[in-house]
């Protein structure tokens, strides 16, 4: 069996539907239709194991199993649709997206601020404004198209992580469907998918980019490889985290790749000179256009303990989102790890085990794939983490491409641990079981996060065209820089021109616990006061009536609420508390 596999032994059915066996060598070329199959392989019966040793995957995808997947697919574009029916949610960053996306689709180039003094855009990458820019430029409102955007990103990364998983595991069709299915349903993935973010183009980019490598891997294909390059340098053009791809993709190039070492390593170093030229040549305008390649810090500091006990609790979400708080929580955050780790050690040994059965080649080669893209990604954010300007920042989003592959690593591990070992089949069919609960626990999750995001509750910040109004007017008027920001209460802090690209978030959610909040109070209403600066807060009175923050907006910092309608507050420092340079309104906004 071993001989034949790594000589050129495949399988392939005729148009008859009968399987028939090839062998080809330098010399020749051997084909038997209906035959008994190589010697020693014991005949018709053994057809099956021979297809899944094969070096050719004998079956493509069925009909049925594509069906299902375009389900699957469709299921999360119309989850997304349906989380969004009231419009796409906005942050601080997704303000900066569909303004740059708006300069691109008038020709104005890629600036932020376009309607204050038109700044050139260095901190983000442009790739995802890009996107947008190109139904804004035909009409379409500038909320509309990323909310489609993110319902098309969504379905095809669903697509993609169970066509995967089905090419190179095409005895197990399960696989396939679970990893679309427990795509389609994630609700850290909604969630993120919910609001205006770059992660949408980011995650489906990835996952294609990561399929096409493995798959150029395993069949030599030059269009895989050099779609597996395109698309990983246009993710890494939609976030900066899309360099670690590019290096996990030359050094899987350099390690798992075949003949000679030098040969490996002119095509890992030409893969990687091919995606990484996109961001060259975007770095090289910023530094034209900015004197600036990027604003990013490089300073060191120490990563909190904090982080990874919520990079912990945030992967234990991953497969149950209500682990709970407290004793509880933890602990049966602590039992899902151990199950999730237990099932990789069982796969990854078996993998290197090479006992027989063995894996097919493409198997073992997209498992090591996968499992080095997630490798990288894991170690370049821990050195952002601790050198770039990501200091003292943890940002559950980050980790939404890596929960997408990890959900194919895991899957692509089962079916090794189920037939290395027999009680390993007890753990996966408990694993199993699990997962289908998790499933359940991630639909119910999307219904809350859908409540959440319904107008006037926190995180449902959507450019309503009174809130635009509003917004555009004020901004207009103060000559002012506009942030947001993600966690409720909103608040949002207006300032004057600021030396820096983006001025200082004020979030009164998180400063109601901090220690030094009274000081920071003061700081924060003598900077009002100096820059005549204003604060725009999105009201919370559907969820509480009394609106506490707002009340200590208005007590501690010495605040009135200048203007306002339904879903938001533009507050001032009271005539008492200082002068103001503000002209009067001049018409009441709805």
């Amino acid at each position: 069996m071993f001989e034949g596999y790594r000589t050129g032994w495949f399988c392939r059915p005729d148009r008859q539907g009968r399987l028939g066996w090839k062998v080809q060598d330098s010399t020749r070329l051997v084909e038997a239709r209906g035959g008994a199959g190589p010697q020693g392989m014991g005949g018709a019966r053994a057809w099956p194991n021979f297809c899944r040793m094969s070096d050719q995957p004998c079956n493509r995808i069925s009909p049925l199993v594509a069906a299902l997947l375009s389900l699957a697919s469709l299921l999360g574009a119309g989850l997304v649709l349906w989380l969004t029916r009231h419009g796409i949610a906005i942050n601080y960053d997704s303000v900066h997206f569909l303004d740059s996306a708006c300069s691109l689709a008038e020709g104005k180039g890629y600036l932020t601020n376009v309607h204050i003094r038109g700044d050139v855009m260095t901190h983000w990458p442009p790739f995802y404004s890009f996107l947008l820019s190109l139904p804004i430029r035909l009409g379409i409102s500038p909320e509309a198209a990323a909310r489609w955007l993110s319902a098309l990103c969504f379905g095809g990364t669903v697509f993609v992580c169970g066509y995967g998983l089905a090419r190179f595991f095409p005895a197990w069709p399960a696989l396939g469907l679970a990893a679309a299915l427990m795509t389609a349903v994630a609700a850290d993935l909604l969630n993120v998918h919910a609001y205006s973010f770059s992660e949408h183009p980011f995650i489906f980019l990835s996952v294609l980019g990561c399929f096409w490598l493995a798959q150029h891997l395993h069949t030599r294909s030059h269009a895989a490889y050099w779609g597996a390059a395109l698309a990983l340098g246009l993710a890494w053009l939609t976030r900066y985290f899309g360099l670690p791809w590019i290096l996990a993709g030359s050094l899987a190039l350099l390690w798992l790749g075949s003949g000679e070492w030098k040969k490996r390593l002119i095509r890992a170093g030409v893969f990687g000179v091919a995606a990484g030229l996109p961001m060259m040549l975007f770095l090289l305008r910023n530094r034209l256009a900015a004197q600036q390649a990027h604003d990013m810090s490089a300073t060191f500091e120490p990563i909190p303990l904090s982080y990874f006990r919520g990079a912990l609790s945030l992967a234990a979400n991953w497969l149950w989102p209500w682990v709970g708080e407290g004793r509880t929580g933890l602990v049966f955050q602590g039992l899902l790890l151990v199950v999730a780790v237990t099932l990789a050690a069982l796969g990854l040994w078996a993998l290197r085990r090479q006992a027989p059965p063995l894996p097919e080649a493409g198997q073992a080669l997209f498992i090591k794939v996968v499992g080095l893209f997630l490798a990288a990604y894991f170690v370049f954010y821990l050195f952002a983490l601790a050198f770039l300007s990501l200091n003292m920042y943890f940002e559950p989003r980050y980790f939404v491409a890596p929960h997408v592959l990890a959900i194919l690593f895991l899957l692509a591990l089962a079916p090794l641990a189920w037939r290395q070992f027999p009680r390993g089949g007890v753990l996966c069919l408990a694993v199993a079981v699990l997962a289908g609960a998790a499933v359940l626990a991630n639909v119910v999750m999307a219904v809350k996060i859908e409540a959440r995001l319904a107008p006037g509750l926190p995180g449902s910040i959507r450019l309503t065209p009174a809130t635009r109004e509003m917004v555009a007017w004020v901004d207009q008027s103060n000559d002012a820089s506009l942030l947001f920001s993600n966690d409720p209460p909103q608040v949002f802090y207006l300032t004057g021109r600021s030396t820096r690209q983006l001025p200082e978030v004020f979030n009164i959610h998180k400063l109601k616990y901090n220690q030094d909040f009274d000081a920071k109070l003061r700081d924060l209403g003598a900077e009002l006061r100096q820059k005549d600066g204003l604060i725009i807060y999105f009201k919370n009175r559907r969820k509480h009536p009394e609106d506490p923050e707002m009340d200590l907006l208005q007590r501690r910092l010495g605040l009135e609420i200048w203007r306002e309608n339904q879903d938001l507050a533009v507050l001032r420092p009271a005539p008492a508390a200082g002068r103001h340079l503000l002209p009067a309104a001049r018409r009441v906004i709805p």
